[in-house]
Order: C-alpha cells, then sequence, then structure tokens
C-alpha cells in the first residue's frame, strides 16, 4: 500500500491494518508529500514525529529511550484525537 496523507496512516495503524515497522517507513517517507497538513498541525506531529523516530521493534536492541509499538501506537491515538477536536 502507498500513502499519500499521514490521516490515512494514522488511522489505518492506529486500526492494526499495517504494522509499526511500515507506519515509521511511510511516516518519513510522507514528511516531504504531506507537509501542509504536518504543518497545520506542527505541534502535534511533532511531538508524533520524535516519538515515531524513537520507536525500535527489536526489543534487544531498544534502548530505555526508545518506544515499542504499544507505545507508539498509544502516541497515534492521543495524536488523532487532539487532530479530531481541532477539526
Amino acid at each position: 500500500m502507498i500513502y499519500d496523507n499521514f490521516l490515512d496512516l494514522m488511522n489505518d495503524f492506529v486500526k492494526d491494518r499495517i504494522s509499526a515497522n511500515v507506519y515509521q517507513t511511510y511516516f518519513f517517507k510522507l514528511l516531504h508529500k504531506d507537509d501542509k497538513f504536518f504543518n497545520t498541525h506542527y505541534n502535534i506531529m511533532q511531538n508524533l514525529f520524535y516519538d515515531v523516530e524513537e520507536y525500535c521493534s527489536d526489543k534487544k536492541l531498544r534502548n530505555i529511550n526508545e518506544i515499542d509499538e504499544k507505545g507508539l501506537k498509544n502516541s497515534t491515538i492521543s495524536a488523532l484525537k487532539l487532530i479530531n477536536t481541532m477539526v
């Protein structure tokens, strides 16, 4: 699947349609494609960006500052809730 906007990507991740690894990959790709959305919701998306950046799928490699899939999903759910209250 190819994503061209953050909302579709975020919703698919929280609905378990894609893995955290796929989510992370497309999140970074969308930074250059959907910058209008990112800039419109800058504070929310910037916080989510930091969490996406801190995601590490391998428990053995994950350090204390990195998050797992559950943490990433919770951050994404929180971001979606904030965005939906602004719409």
